[in-house]
């Protein structure tokens, strides 16, 4: 058999696997050609007979036409819908939207407490605050030694444990704590406790304040504790997010959620809390309007600093229970 017939025989059949991988939609997108004789080539295979799918994808070509290597480029092209002979056709090909489509944000779903139920969910003792930790691993070096565990909870986990036990035999409020990893790998943490927090509020309707308990960074000391009765405290930062990224259209509601726990805080215990700090992203508090993320302590407080401001924080988050249930 000559060279050149043997190449094309080759570059042929090349093209046929081709062509039945790519219109199975492995890489790219079913063929207009195979999309019109009915479906995909991996689902026709057994039922057709291959000489009419490999006609119906290929152009006719002679061996005088085109060499091998136009011979493949065309085929592909043109079982695809895409020209792999332009490198910015075929990228701009597999992009989700096309460069002219407007891009369109969907909003988000927010849940709603009903407010006026709050008495008779706390007398029927549903759930009124959820508990939960994006970054689960983060916890106090001048106690553990290190910064955040890698695949299990670290000290902030404790804090919600304290956090819950006290609002619960202290005050009555019942809460749902979740333990959950969320942050191996740590760039998806958000992502992961996304769906934490969402089936938190898919089980319980009732929720009325929703908590990412954090620590804060590396901090000087004297920033990160505060005394209160001879004693020493891991003072607490709100964090609440905004629109300056994304869709959010209520942030202004989580900002003055944070604004009262400030504020009943500083009545009950000036300085445990620290402040409250708008930042540019959502960190999921775009799902309800009573979700803030506090930051107990810092990287270098002792854990016992941050378990005793959990004890302070269940006494402020109740008292802002009975004020809303009274407004």
């Amino acid at each position: 058999m000559p060279e050149g017939g043997l190449s094309l025989r080759l570059t042929v059949a090349v093209a046929v696997l081709l062509t039945v991988i790519l219109s199975a939609g492995v890489f790219l997108p079913v063929s207009p050609e195979l999309a019109r004789a009915g479906t995909s080539v991996a689902l026709e295979w057994g039922v057709r007979d291959l000489h009419r799918i490999v006609d119906l994808a290929l152009p006719r070509v002679s061996e005088r036409e085109l060499r091998p290597g136009e011979l493949l480029v065309r085929t592909v092209s043109r079982a695809t819908g895409v020209d792999i002979g332009d490198n910015h056709r075929m990228v701009v090909s597999q992009l989700p939207v096309r460069p002219c489509d407007p891009v369109v944000t969907l909003p988000a779903v927010r849940y709603e407490p009903q407010i006026a139920d709050v008495l008779d969910d706390r007398r029927e003792g549903r759930v009124l605050v959820g508990i939960y930790h994006t970054h689960t691993g983060e916890t106090y070096s001048l106690t553990d030694g290190v910064e955040r565990y890698d695949g299990c909870p670290g000290g902030v986990v404790e804090v919600g444990r304290v956090l819950e036990q006290t609002l619960r035999e202290r005050h009555g409020v019942a809460v749902a704590h979740t333990e959950k990893i969320h942050d191996v790998p740590y760039a998806t943490s958000y992502l992961e406790s996304f769906k934490t927090a969402q089936g938190l509020l898919d089980e319980h309707r009732s929720i009325r304040i929703l908590m990412d308990i954090h620590r804060d960074s590396k901090k000087a000391r004297e920033h990160n504790t505060v005394e209160i009765d001879g004693q020493e405290y891991a003072t607490v930062l709100i964090i609440v997010g905004s629109d300056a990224r994304q869709f959010f259209p209520g942030w202004q509601d989580n900002l003055a959620v944070a604004k009262k726990v400030s504020a009943v805080a500083q009545r009950m215990y000036p300085g445990l809390v620290s402040g409250v700090r708008v930042q540019e992203g959502r960190y999921n508090q775009y799902l309800h309007p009573g979700a803030l993320l506090l930051e107990v302590g810092a990287v270098n407080n002792h854990t016992g600093e941050a378990l005793r401001s959990a004890e302070l924080l269940a006494d402020v988050i109740a008292e802002v229970l009975d004020n809303r249930e009274s407004e």
